[in-house]
C-alpha cells in the first residue's frame, strides 16, 4: 500500500479548490471579521509587548523594545475612527463590524496585557485623553489605503482600493507617534470608473 502522510494530503486538499477555480484574475477574498478582530490583536500586543518568543527567534534584525514596561508605560486606551473606516471603504466595513472588531481586540488584548499587569480600554475617536495621564499610551485605529492592480488595470479603472488598518501608539504627554504599523482590514474599497 502507498504511504500518504497527513500533512501532504491536508496540502492537496487545500490546492483542490484553487486548481479547479483557477487563481486568474480573483479578487483577495473578504476575510472574516473574527480574523480581522485576531490581526489587529496580534499587530497591537506586537506594538506594545515587543514580538513573542517564536518570532524573535526568527527574526534578523534586533526588535524594537517594548513600549509597555514596569514603572513606565502601563495603560493603554483604544480608539478607533468608525466614519473614517466606513467613508474610506465605501461601506464595506459597517460601524458595527468595527464596533466588534475593537471590542474583540480590547477583551483579547486585555486578557494578555492583564497577566503583566498592564491595563487596557477604549474610548470615542478621537480620543481626548489628558497630556498629565501617567503611564497611559495612546493606540488607534485609523483607515489607509493602498492601490492594488496592474498599471493596465489601474487605467482601465480595474484597479482595486485595499483598505489598511493603520495601528499608531501615541505618548499623549508629547504628542508624538512612537510606532506606526498598517495591516490588511480584509475589505476592499470598490472602485467605479
Amino acid at each position: 500500500m502507498i504511504s500518504f502522510p497527513r500533512r501532504r494530503f491536508l496540502a492537496l486538499l487545500a490546492l483542490f479548490p484553487v486548481t479547479l477555480t483557477g487563481c486568474g484574475g480573483r479578487a483577495i477574498p473578504k476575510v472574516a471579521l473574527a480574523d480581522v478582530a485576531a490581526l489587529a490583536t496580534d499587530a497591537l500586543l506586537g506594538t506594545l509587548l515587543g514580538p513573542s518568543e517564536q518570532r524573535r527567534v526568527t527574526m534578523m534584525a534586533k526588535p524594537e523594545p517594548p513600549l509597555l514596561e514596569k514603572e513606565g508605560m502601563e495603560n493603554v486606551v483604544l480608539s478607533t475612527d468608525y466614519a473614517g473606516f466606513v467613508r474610506v471603504s465605501k461601506g464595506s466595513l459597517s460601524e458595527k463590524d468595527l464596533r466588534l472588531i475593537e471590542a474583540e481586540v480590547v477583551r483579547a488584548s486585555g486578557d494578555v496585557l492583564k497577566k503583566q499587569d498592564f491595563s487596557i480600554s477604549a474610548l470615542p475617536f478621537p480620543p481626548a485623553v489628558d497630556a498629565a495621564a501617567q503611564k497611559t499610551l495612546v493606540a488607534t485605529f485609523t483607515p489607509a489605503t493602498e492601490e492594488g492592480g496592474s498599471p493596465e488595470d489601474k487605467r482601465a479603472g480595474r484597479g482595486k482600493t485595499y483598505v489598511l488598518i493603520r495601528l499608531t501608539v501615541t505618548d499623549p504627554r508629547t504628542g508624538t507617534a512612537l510606532r506606526i504599523r498598517d495591516f490588511y482590514s480584509g475589505r476592499d474599497a470598490e472602485n467605479r470608473p
